[in-house]
């Protein structure tokens, strides 16, 4: 679905590129159907039901992704649903133009190329989501037992949306597409006080040794001491409040000024090599020792 999150972060052509690489590759398609449309008459075209109904739903798809409308963000991977309307629509022109059978085998040529290349992004988007499954889903099913405590934790996350959604466990955005507080006024040190959550979920946390634990928000990672890695968060640093993205709402969590009394490291999960997500829990938590033993990868 559109996600306001990349509006958000980049701005309004955000993810422009990726619409570009989608439609070069795409561009003998066009080429294709601009000939047959001048062999059959572009009128015998669009009086074609066939033609216009698989046709329009692909245009309109395309066309949607162009950066009409920013609030689809980066949307190239909501594109390929496209493919296989746009290749029936072209064998259906080919066979109202009275092409000869070289023509269509051109065309099929040129939408198999096109092809291949979407079947590349497509693979690497599905070894994406397996990671998705075979980690976050897990830890998402695995941390429902927590709900059963009462009061069920308060989740805080940002971008790990499975997680929420499988352990049903109340939950504050830090990003805020679904908090209103953070999608109007940002994540605040105040907001995150007056929420008070009891379990962390933080992504996009980059961290640095330090040797000297006593500095303010050190934090303590399996018995050793780091602090944030200020260079990563560059982007933010004037602004953390408003800075809609994961990087932003973690620097703006870990840099209250109570984060590292208030809270203890439990665990951290490697996304498939691609990220990180680190676990924290509230030490004043009424259940602390019952959910640390609930959260996966505490050895218990």
């Amino acid at each position: 679905m559109p996600n306001t999150f990349y509006i958000k972060q980049g701005g309004l052509l955000s993810g422009l590129d990726y619409v570009k690489s989608y439609l070069t590759p795409l561009s003998p398609v066009w080429l294709f159907l601009a000939f047959a449309a001048g062999r059959a008459s572009t009128l015998r075209l669009l009086k074609d039901r066939t033609f216009m109904i698989l046709a329009l739903p692909a245009i309109v798809f395309c066309l949607a992704y162009v950066k009409l409308n920013p609030i689809l963000g980066q949307g190239y991977r909501f594109l390929i649903p496209t493919l296989p309307l746009i290749t029936l629509a072209c064998l259906r022109a080919c066979i109202l133009s009275d092409a000869r059978s070289g023509y269509g085998l051109a065309m099929l040529s040129m939408v198999a190329l096109f092809g291949s290349q979407m079947a590349r992004e497509y693979s690497g988007l599905q070894s994406y989501f397996r990671a998705i499954d075979e980690n976050l889903v897990s830890v998402g099913h695995n941390l429902a037992k927590a709900s059963a405590l009462s009061p069920p934790p308060l989740l805080a996350t940002g971008d790990v949306g499975a997680i929420p959604y499988f352990s049903k466990l109340p939950t504050l955005d830090l990003i805020g597409l679904a908090d209103e507080t953070v999608a109007h006024d940002g994540l605040t040190h105040a907001y995150i006080s007056r929420r008070n959550p009891d379990l962390l979920i933080l992504q996009n946390l980059y961290l640095t040794r330090t040797s000297r634990p006593e500095e303010s928000n050190s934090i303590q990672v399996d018995g050793v001491s780091y602090k944030l890695d200020t260079s990563r968060y560059r982007a933010i640093l004037d602004a953390p409040e408003k800075a809609h993205s994961g990087a932003g709402s973690t620097f703006q969590v870990v840099t209250t000024p109570w984060f590292a009394k208030r809270y203890a490291h439990v665990a951290d999960w490697d996304f498939a090599g691609i990220d990180r997500y680190y676990v924290f829990i509230r030490r004043d938590y009424a259940h602390f020792h019952e959910l640390v033993r609930i959260v996966p990868g505490t050895g218990s």
